[in-house]
């Protein structure tokens, strides 16, 4: 994947920041919840749907 379509290192850590400050949000795995909001970004810019997605971005 490249950076159009995945989090940057940098946009990952302030939406994890900001995350975690809402009490009703679970995020449990870091490492999973990275891949969720990566399948989130891939599918808005694709157009396409869940189940077409990557295998590298989970089920």
């Amino acid at each position: 994947m490249n950076s159009r379509t995945e989090l940057i290192d940098e946009q990952w850590k302030f939406l994890y920041r900001l995350l975690l400050l809402q009490k009703r949000v679970y995020i449990g795995s870091v490492e999973i919840c990275r891949r969720f909001l990566n399948a989130v970004l891939w599918i808005l810019r694709s157009g396409a749907q869940w189940r077409l997605l990557p295998q590298s971005l989970g089920k």
